[in-house]
């Protein structure tokens, strides 16, 4: 499997809901803000955030933006949503 297949099998296994968690987190969103635009509580943000740390192997809220933004930019897909 080539690195553009690994990312797009990583982006895939992410659901919609934690993709949107993190759209808003690479924008530097805290986890009120994401929270208040999604209209779900802070700790559900948490608990996706949490989720997707996992599937993409990230230690911490930044790795696992760095993490997202850079498998939206190997995928060639725009990031926040444009």
């Amino acid at each position: 499997m080539d690195d553009i297949a690994i990312a797009h099998a990583k982006l895939a296994s992410l659901t919609d809901k934690q993709r949107a968690v993190l759209d808003l987190l690479i924008q530097h969103k805290s986890s009120k803000e994401i929270a208040r635009t999604l209209s779900i509580s802070p700790y559900t943000v948490d608990q996706r955030l949490g989720a997707a740390r996992q599937k993409l192997g990230a230690n911490s809220r930044g790795e696992v933006a760095r993490a997202y933004a850079a498998l939206l930019s190997v995928c060639e897909e725009p990031a926040y949503g444009f």
